[in-house]
C-alpha cells in the first residue's frame, strides 16, 4: 500500500513562544497532583472514587475509574500519571481550586495551568483569580476529550507579600461540565530558552510517523517533548527525548509516533530548559493513511490479568502499546486463539496493535483497570 507525504510548512508559527509560561521554579505544592487530595482547598467535595455528584473532585490516574461516562484520559505529561477530575458544580463562582504562596514585592509572576474536557457536553468555563480579583479572561475547556491545553496569565505582585490564587468555575451546568485539571503552577517569569533548530520534519514511515530534527545550539537545555494535535489547537504530549548537543556542531534527533490518526496530525516540539524554561518549535502537519479491519476480537474490554484474542484471519505480529507510544508487548505469528497477561501493565489506556496478512497496520483501543 503506498502511502502519500504531504507536509505544510506553517510559517506564521515560527518561534512560537509563550515566554510568560516559562518560571525560574513553582511556587505551587502538589500542583501534579501526585500527592493526591493534599496542599489545596476546594469548595468541591472530594469524592475518591465516585464523581457521579456535582461539585466533586477525585485525584486520580484516570476520569474513567470515578466515572465511567467520562473519557479515559491520561494525564498532561508530567509525574507518573495523576490529574485532578472534575464534576463541575452547578454553584455559581464555586471554586474548584484555591493555594495561597509567598511572592516578593513588585515582582512579576506567570500562573498556568493544564486542563482537558472528560465528557464532550457544556465544556468547563474556568477563570483565574489572585486575592480575590480575576486574572484575565475566562478560558474555555477543549471540546475534545482527552486532550490538554495550557492556560496562563500574567499578574504583579505590587505591594502584596502573599497571593491566594483560586481557579473558579463559571459553568453551571448540571449536565456535563466535567473536566480535569493538571501542572498548576506559578512563578517568576523569566526568558526564554536559546534552542536553535536547523531542521524539523515529519514523514509517513509504513504505519507510523517518523519526526527527524537537528540542533545547532542548545544552552541549558533538558530535553524536547514531542506534542501532537489532530486539529491544529488542541496539543497532547506523546513523548520526549533527552537534549544530547554539547560540544559537538550540531545533533540529530528521531522520535516515531505509532500511533497517529488517519488524516491531518499535527506536530510540534516543546524545548524545556533545566529550570523551566519553554519554547516552541514551528508546527507542521502531515497527511497519514491508515486503515484498520476488524480481524482480531479480544475479550474482555476492560481488562484485568489477562487478555483473550481471538484472530479471524492470519496475523503477522501483535503487540501492547501505551499512550506514550511505548511497546508493551511483542509478539509474532500469534495463534488464532490465546491468552495475553496484562498483570504487568499498570492502569491506563493501551492499544493493541496487529499486522494483517498484507501488512497493513492496525489497532483497537482498551483499558487495563
Amino acid at each position: 500500500m503506498r502511502r502519500f507525504k504531504i507536509i505544510l510548512y506553517l510559517g506564521l508559527l515560527t518561534n512560537f513562544v509563550f515566554g510568560q509560561c516559562s518560571i525560574s521554579s513553582n511556587l505551587v505544592s502538589n500542583g501534579d497532583f501526585e500527592s493526591g487530595n493534599t496542599g489545596f482547598t476546594s469548595d468541591y467535595s472530594n469524592s475518591p472514587g465516585d464523581l457521579w455528584s456535582e461539585g466533586t473532585y477525585d485525584a486520580v490516574s484516570n476520569p474513567i475509574f470515578s466515572h465511567n461516562n467520562f473519557s479515559p484520559c491520561s494525564d498532561a505529561g508530567v509525574g507518573s500519571g495523576v490529574m485532578l477530575a472534575v464534576n463541575g458544580s452547578p454553584t455559581e463562582d464555586a471554586k474548584v481550586w484555591c493555594q495561597t504562596v509567598s511572592v516578593e514585592a513588585n515582582v512579576d509572576y506567570s500562573f498556568s495551568t493544564e486542563i482537558t474536557s472528560v465528557h464532550s457536553s457544556n465544556v468547563a468555563i474556568l477563570q483565574f483569580s489572585i486575592n480575590g480579583f480575576d486574572l484575565g479572561t475566562s478560558f474555555i475547556a477543549p471540546t475534545s476529550t482527552c486532550t490538554w491545553n495550557q492556560f496562563c496569565e500574567t499578574w504583579n505582585s505590587g505591594v502584596n507579600t502573599s497571593a491566594d490564587i483560586c481557579i473558579v468555575n463559571k459553568n453551571t451546568a448540571s449536565s456535563g461540565n466535567d473536566f480535569a485539571l493538571d501542572n498548576i503552577a506559578m512563578g517568576k517569569i523569566i526568558g526564554v530558552l536559546p534552542v536553535t533548530l536547523g531542521g524539523f520534519d515529519v514523514a509517513n514511515d509504513n504505519a507510523d510517523v517518523r519526526l527527524d530534527w537537528v540542533s545547532y545550539v542548545e544552552e541549558n537545555h533538558d530535553r524536547f517533548e514531542i506534542e501532537r494535535s489532530f486539529d491544529g489547537v488542541n496539543w497532547s504530549f506523546i513523548g520526549s527525548t533527552v537534549g544530547t548537543l554539547l560540544q559537538e556542531d550540531s545533533a540529530n534527533y528521531k522520535f516515531y509516533d505509532h500511533l497517529p490518526k488517519e488524516g491531518l496530525n499535527y506536530y510540534r516540539l516543546k524545548m524545556v530548559s533545566n529550570i523551566g524554561e519553554i519554547e516552541y518549535s514551528d508546527t507542521r502537519v502531515i497527511d497519514h493513511v491508515f486503515y484498520s479491519v476488524d480481524i482480531v476480537e479480544t475479550f474482555p474490554n476492560p481488562v484485568r490479568n489477562e487478555m483473550n484474542i481471538r484472530l479471524h484471519e492470519n496475523v503477522s505480529e501483535i503487540s501492547i502499546i501505551n499512550n506514550l507510544g511505548k511497546t508493551m508487548y511483542f509478539e509474532s505469528n500469534p495463534a488464532t486463539n490465546h491468552t495475553i497477561s496484562t498483570s504487568n501493565l499498570s492502569s491506563g489506556t493501551y492499544y493493541l496493535n496487529f499486522r494483517d496478512n498484507k501488512g497493513v497496520l492496525c489497532n483497537k483501543l482498551f483499558i487495563k483497570q
